[in-house]
């Protein structure tokens, strides 16, 4: 437990002071790295990479308040239905990874960029990904927090 704790230690110091390596300089990656831990930025970062490399609209509808987007991705050879709306900066694309990975996808990150979005909107980040995710407090099977524990029979 105390290796945990101290690699745990030393990854929120590594959040806190330094800063990852921005790889394609879009402001929503900028943004990214600012927001997110160093492993989850990781994986951001290559979300916004392939946006920028694979991602080509293939229809357009425009409804009352949404717009609905065809993305093509090439390096899947697939395509995705995204929803937009621009008042409000929801989106729901068919790939669903911002649901199963709390990590907006490549296609989101492609209708934002388009639509000059600088920064990830709030409703898309997860606060457990973040570098100044708050730690809750643990607690012990009386309900009494861990830390004010006495440890008995050293267990």
């Amino acid at each position: 437990m105390d290796q945990q704790r101290h690699m745990q230690k030393k990854l929120d110091n590594d959040n806190k002071h330094t800063s990852p390596q921005i790889s394609t300089h879009v402001a929503i990656e900028v943004h990214g790295a600012q927001l997110y831990s160093h492993k989850v930025f990781e994986e951001f970062k290559e979300e916004v990479k392939y946006s920028m490399d694979t991602c080509k609209s293939r229809g357009f509808s425009e409804g009352d308040s949404l717009e609905v987007t065809t993305v093509s991705d090439t390096n899947k050879d697939r395509n995705y239905k995204v929803t937009y709306c621009p008042f409000t900066f929801k989106e729901t694309c068919s790939r669903r990874m911002l649901e199963r990975k709390s990590i907006i996808c490549r296609h989101v990150i492609w209708i934002y960029s388009y639509n000059g979005l600088k920064a990830i909107p709030d409703e898309c980040v997860v606060n457990r990904w973040c570098k100044d995710a708050v730690r809750s407090k643990m607690f012990d099977c009386n309900g009494e927090a861990a830390e004010d524990v006495d440890i008995i029979d050293g267990k």
